[in-house]
């Protein structure tokens, strides 16, 4: 084979080289624009995490919130035991001034009874009334 055809050869080949290299650049142009969508997308995704973690960061902060009312609700706020417990001294004390209320009813109408007597005892004596 002459120079000029291996050179005429060689010159065929580059730019058959050339040409494929031009469609390797062209696919790698393609898949960088893939590329840059795919990363334009995970900011989008990103961003949408962002504003999820924001939301269980509240989230958290509420159930804290909600777990100090609650400790404070157990320590403070009075429950059925106690409040039944409340209820039996109560009715104790409703017996008690039941019991009261009866006596006194009857010492009263002891007392009208003898003041009843005084009088007459007094208008059979003859002092003034």
């Amino acid at each position: 084979m002459s120079d000029e055809k291996v050179l005429k050869k060689i010159s065929q080949l580059e730019k058959k080289l050339d040409k494929f290299a031009d469609k390797v650049d062209e696919k790698f142009d393609q898949v960088d624009e893939k590329f840059d969508q795919v990363d334009a997308k995970f900011c989008q995704v990103d961003a949408k995490f962002d504003r999820v973690d924001a939301r269980f960061d509240r989230i958290d902060d509420k159930l804290l919130e909600h777990d100090l009312d609650i400790k404070w609700l157990k320590e403070n706020v009075a429950t059925k035991e106690d409040f039944q417990g409340v209820m039996e001294i109560l009715e104790v004390i409703l017996k008690t001034m039941t019991r009261n209320d009866q006596e006194v009813t009857m010492l009263s109408h002891r007392v009208e009874e003898h003041d009843n007597d005084i009088i007459r005892l007094k208008a059979k004596v003859g002092l003034a009334a």
